[in-house]
């Protein structure tokens, strides 16, 4: 296991910034009627994920740290309900959001790890 100098480390962060690249070209394909609505609340999510662990990171608290990663996690479900909205609206295929879905099951897998690990250190 490396060392976490920065949040830069974070695997969660580096999935979560594919993922909000991947999110942003999903968007970028939504008609143009779209772009004030669900691409941009789909935007904000995305961008809302690795900000979060980024800022929480830089907390000398942990327990505001955890608030932020729980905060990255809430709008992680934001981005997937989002996501299936798109589909269900014929905004985007099934396919074309299938590599951000993955994105957000593992970056959720690596958050709630991150949570755990701060949770277990701060029960010590």
């Amino acid at each position: 296991m490396s060392t976490i100098r920065s949040y830069r480390d974070l695997d969660a962060w580096q999935v979560s910034m594919r993922l909000a690249k991947e999110c942003y070209r999903i968007a970028a394909r939504f008609p143009p009627s779209e772009q004030f609505a669900l691409s941009q609340q789909l935007r904000r999510a995305a961008v809302s994920v690795p900000s979060n662990l980024a800022e929480g990171n830089g907390s000398r608290k942990r327990q505001i740290y955890i608030r932020h990663v729980n905060i990255a996690l809430g709008s992680l479900a934001e981005i997937e309900t989002q996501l299936m909205l798109a589909v269900a609206f014929e905004f985007a295929k099934r396919e074309d959001v299938m590599q951000a879905e993955d994105l957000a099951r593992q970056a959720g897998r690596l958050m709630l790890a991150l949570v755990h690990a701060l949770e277990s250190v701060r029960a010590s």
